[in-house]
């Protein structure tokens, strides 16, 4: 299943006005919406289209405090209803992830 979102502007006009986010609402996100962010995020292209994304999502308040410690003391970390850490996966380069990854059809 996939959600239909209506974006509020196009993507040159997204990459041109793009600007680092400093403070968050606290209202939560929508399960629905995550769930969108991951399926296009783990079909970003990446080098010979292994994929290597991994997600890590932090909503519990203690962890997000924990991460903070870890991110020069920045607020936004906590104050973020979501924090999303991004990884790459470094086996990739591995035959047997190579071989997974044909296997799925990606």
């Amino acid at each position: 299943m996939t959600t239909e979102l209506s974006p509020s502007m196009g993507l040159k006009e997204a990459i041109e006005q793009r600007r680092a986010a400093r403070s968050f609402r606290r209202d939560p996100i929508p399960k629905e919406i995550l769930t969108e962010i991951f399926r296009l995020g783990v079909r970003s292209p990446s080098g010979f289209n292994l994929q290597p994304w991994r997600f890590i999502v932090l909503q519990e308040q203690a962890n997000k405090e924990k991460l903070r410690a870890c991110a020069f003391d920045q607020r936004q970390v906590t104050e973020a209803p979501v924090v999303l850490i991004c990884c790459g996966d470094r086996r990739v380069t591995q035959t047997d992830y190579i071989e997974s990854v044909i296997q799925l059809g990606f």
